[in-house]
Order: C-alpha cells, then structure tokens, then sequence
C-alpha cells in the first residue's frame, strides 16, 4: 500500500506584537488672555532706554585707550562701570542706564595697553583726563569732548565748588580763547582743520604739554607716583585759573577772567612751586623733600618756551593751510612729551640740591633758546606720522519719542505745587503743607478730568465743583470716580524729579 505523506510541519509561532507606540501629550491650552483694558487706561509703553553717551578723548586724538563712567569718583574702572575703547580718532559711545545720577563724569585712563597719542604714536603726555560736565539721564549727550582743558575744568569746578559752565567759562576766558567755543563739545583738530579755532588747538597742546612736563618734575617727590603727581599738578592748574578770577561784590559773581599766560617762565615756575606745596599738603611729598629751585627754573623755561615757539609757528606765521596748526601742536607735543625732554626732567628732579651738573640739565638749558627748540620742532615734523582729522562728531543718539499722545506733562514745582498742563484748560493743586519737592507722582488723564497722586499728605483739589479727587494720608493712592460713578484707584509706579515725571501709571 502506498506509504501515508509525512505530516506537515507546523507554522512558526507568532511574532509578539510591537510595543505600543507612546501618544505625544497633548498641547497644553495656553493660558486665556488678560481682559482688554478699557478705552483711556492701556498701560503705557516701557520707556525708551536712555540714549548713549558718544564724545572724542583728544590732545592728539587718543586711540586705543580705555574710557569709562566713573560711578564712584575714584578715577578708575570698576566692574559695575560702563567701559569701552577709544577708536582710531578717539571715539567712543558708552551705554547709558537710569541708574546714573548726574553726578558722574567720562573719564579716559591713558595707561591701558596700546593707548596712543595719534599726534606721535606714543603714549600720550597725560594719564587721566575727564569730561568738563557730569553725564546722567535726561539729557542728550552726544560730541562729548574729554581733553586737556576739560580735565582742567572739572577739577576748577571740582575743587572751588562753581557750576561746571563756569568752570568751562572760567578757563576758557583764561586761555584767551573765543567765548563762543564751548571746550566741552567742541573738537578743536576738527575745528582747526577748516580754518578755525587755531587758538583752541594751541591751548588744549599747550596744557597737556606743562601738565606733563610738570607732572615729570614732581614724580620722583612724589615717590614715583606718576599719577598722584599729575592730579597735583591739575589741581594747581586749575587753582591757578580760579584765582585769576575777577569778582564783584561780597557774592562770587564772575565779572572777568584775567589771562593766565602759560609762556611766561614766571607762570609756569608758580605752577609748580603751588604743585609742590599741594603734594606735601596733601601728605604724597615729605616736608622734608625738596625740589631744586635750579630744575624747577630749567623746566619753567623749557615749558613755556615750548608753548610761545607753539604760539609763533601756528597762529603768529599766517600759514592758510588748515592742517598746518595741527602739524604744529603734533610736533610740539612730540618734543615735549617725548623720551628726550622727560628723561631730561626726571633726571634733574633726581639728582638732589645741585642738578646743573648733570647731563639733563644741560638739554633743558640747550632747548629754552628759541632756535633750539624751532629745530628741534622741525625735526619732529618730519617723522610725524600721517595726521588723520574726524570730520564729523560721532553718531548722535537715537532721537527721544515724543509723547503718547492724550497725556499731559505734569511738572513737580519746587514751591508745593503741581500743575497739570492740559492745553487751553489749566488747573493747579496745591498741598496742604509747604513741601520743598515731591516724590512719587503718578496721574491719568480721562477727557478733561485729572486724577494726581503727590507725596505729600492730603492733597486736596476740586475742578468745576463736582469732578474731585483725595489722596490718603500716606500718598499711596488715589481714588476718584468717573462720570459713570465706576471707581478708579491709581498707584504710585515710578518717581519723580523736583521738575517732572516721567510717565504715567493706571490699575
């Protein structure tokens, strides 16, 4: 019989069913939207950030160096202290924050780093120079102008205790310079380089050039401390242009200015004679330690010798080419503060009682004749480096908003009053009490009716005799109704200055 077929093998088991694949969650519902504000009480914008301080460091113009806000007055960078690089033609910009109060000042430390003078490619002369006016909020400060003279100017307003435009006036007046020309934000190379202004150029060189010469004779004193040693000699500077100063009457009211004539030897020797006693006064030079009579009269004849040879070339010579008062102060500069003649100064402020005996005192004595010093200015001209001028100021900051229109400005009077601007339809609130300013303001505006909040206790005022508003005891808040009846509550949202505010708060 014919043999059965084998039985069929039996299929392969299953495969295990692939894991389940995980669902993604769900988008979670976002949040519901706030409740639109009603017509009349939007929140206000953020307020623009505050415009960026943009200026020029300039003796030459200053390359490469480091400028900052000095929050502190202590004259040095510090972490929290907005901070940038001068460029190539001494620019810088520097952001501004709210937090400033209007009492700082730009300052340019020389000491960085591959900080130059453009004028010689050298290290500059001075080691700390500062803008003539304070920098804070609510103002535009763009063109700031840091230099020599106003370094001088802010240590005169500083150390006297005047106004800072006084300051300004007081030097510039001293200088022989046009009354027209603010040194604060006016770049005298640029100036000078479209025919004008020669002699601001001659004074911003003529200044750096015998704070630096003297700044080398006190060093060594001053045990080597080059920079004590300067803010001596500024501060002697700026004395010495204050005390030129004519008043009238029993009130410091200024009348004139008497030149200060920094060619002269006698003025110059003054000068350091008054750095000196500053230095000791100021406990950074013994009682004991002298400077020679002999280097002072050496130096005092090179410096101002310097700054009538600088006089002579660049304003007495009729030159009409522009540039030619730039080329002029350049290559002054690069005699005076140039190794040769600081070497020569710091060698006879070293050497003790008797200086002529030394090699430097005879360079000093060879550059007070004239025709030395022309020659040595030639000289120098000649390996100038090429002389770039900036013809135009920095950027400008960003233009201020205007504002929102529907709100009014509301000025804090210093005389416990404010007054609310509403075009045609004025009102003033008085307080209760004499208050010599006020500090938290806030307001709105609905149609003609004005709420306001003031710092002082139980403001009262009435409009019409039917809109009225009252502040509560602390000056926290104010509650007012509408013509509706429907109650609004305002709440203090900023603070204000004695003459205004800066924006307004609803909830």
């Amino acid at each position: 019989l014919p043999r059965s077929p084998p039985p069929s093998p039996s299929p392969p088991p299953p495969s295990p069913p692939p894991p389940p694949v995980p669902r993604p969650p769900l988008p979670r519902s976002p949040p519901p939207s706030p409740p639109p504000y009603p017509a009349g009480f939007e929140p206000p914008a953020p307020p623009p950030p505050p415009p960026p301080v943009a200026g020029r460091a300039v003796d030459g113009y200053l390359a490469g160096c480091e400028v900052f806000v000095d929050l502190d007055g202590d004259g040095t960078a510090g972490r929290n202290e907005p901070t940038a690089v001068t460029d190539r033609l001494g620019g810088f910009v520097l952001p501004q924050t709210n937090a400033w109060n209007k009492k700082e000042q730009i300052a340019v430390s020389t000491s960085t780093p591959g900080c130059v003078d453009t004028f010689t490619n050298a290290a500059p002369g001075m080691l700390h120079l500062s803008s003539a006016e304070p920098v804070g909020p609510d103002a535009t400060f763009a063109n700031v102008m840091v230099t020599p003279l106003t370094t001088v100017a802010a240590a005169l307003a500083r150390n006297a205790g005047v106004d800072p435009s006084d300051a300004m006036a007081i030097v510039a007046t001293a200088l022989g310079l046009d009354s027209s020309i603010d040194i604060a934000r006016v770049d005298p190379l640029a100036l000078a380089s479209t025919g004008g202004g020669a002699e601001l150029v001659v004074a911003t060189s003529s200044v750096a050039n015998l704070v630096s010469t003297l700044s080398a004779l006190l060093t060594h004193a001053c045990g080597g401390d080059a920079a004590k040693a300067e803010r001596f000699v500024v501060n002697a500077v700026a004395d010495k242009m204050y005390s030129s100063e004519v008043t009238d009457g029993k009130r410091r009211r200024l009348r004139e200015t008497s030149h200060v004539d920094l060619g002269s030897a006698a003025t110059v020797s003054a000068l350091a004679v008054d750095s000196i006693d500053g230095a000791v006064a100021g406990g950074a030079i013994a009682p004991s330690t002298t400077v020679s009579a002999d280097a002072i009269a050496a130096v005092a004849e090179v410096s101002s010798g310097s700054a009538r040879v600088l006089k002579q070339i660049a304003i007495d010579s009729g030159d009409t080419d522009p540039m030619a008062v730039v080329r002029s102060a350049a290559s002054v500069t690069a005699v005076m503060q140039g190794p040769g003649v600081k070497g020569a100064i710091s060698e006879v402020a070293s050497v003790g009682s008797d200086p002529r005996t030394c090699a430097g005192f005879a360079t000093l004595t060879e550059l007070k004749e004239p025709a030395r010093m022309i020659s040595a200015v030639n000289v120098a001209e000649r390996s100038l480096p090429a002389i770039e001028v900036a013809q135009a100021p920095p950027p400008p900051p960003p233009p201020t908003p205007p504002n929102a229109p529907g709100v009014s400005t509301v000025a804090a009077a210093s005389e416990a009053a404010l007054h609310v601007d509403l075009g045609d339809d004025d009102e003033a609130v008085s307080a209760a009490k004499s208050a010599p300013s006020f500090g938290v303001v806030v307001g709105v505006v609905v149609g003609a009716v004005v709420f306001v909040s003031c710092a002082s206790a139980m403001c009262r005022g009435r409009r019409g005799g039917s809109q009225g508003y009252e502040v509560d005891a602390k000056g926290r808040r104010v509650i007012g109704r509408r013509d509706a009846g429907a109650p609004v509550v305002f709440t203090p949202a900023f603070r204000a200055e004695p003459l205004g505010v800066r924006g307004w708060s609803t909830s």
